[in-house]
């Protein structure tokens, strides 16, 4: 069994993650880097994911986390095993969310598990939005 890790291509944030039946494609609606709250706690969302790979050599669980300062999960994906594929198919994942908890403003991560072992770290900031007065 070989022990070469799957290579990330992409991964990204968005208000939406379409994938088109007829052709496989995806689409992606509202990208973004960063999220900004009115306050804090707060629940994000909806909200959705893409992540490209290629590499994916043996049948190997995938999941998804989503992690507070480096050291507290704030929501993990449930695992899904995902077949053996040829060396440069891409393994394409779309997953639309309700909404994500952030309990408070800073930096958070998604971290693209392969059998349970970090592949990747998606590092993005939750902050307050700007405060908008009336009549601007």
């Amino acid at each position: 069994m070989s022990s070469e890790k799957p290579l990330l291509h992409a991964i990204m944030m968005c208000d939406f993650a379409y994938r088109d039946s007829g052709t496989g494609k995806y689409t992606l609606i509202g990208t973004f880097s960063d999220i900004r709250a009115r306050s804090f706690p707060a629940n994000h969302g909806p909200m959705g994911l893409y992540v490209a790979m290629s590499h994916w050599v043996n049948e190997q669980e995938f999941s998804l986390q989503l992690v507070r300062e480096s050291t507290d999960v704030v929501f993990k994906m449930p695992s899904i095993k995902i077949p053996k594929k040829e060396p440069f198919e891409k393994v394409e994942v779309g997953i639309n969310l309700q909404s994500i908890p952030l309990v408070q403003p800073g930096r958070y991560s998604i971290e693209v598990m392969v059998n349970k072992e970090i592949l990747h770290e998606f590092v993005f900031r939750a902050g307050l939005a700007p405060q908008i007065k009336q009549g601007e």
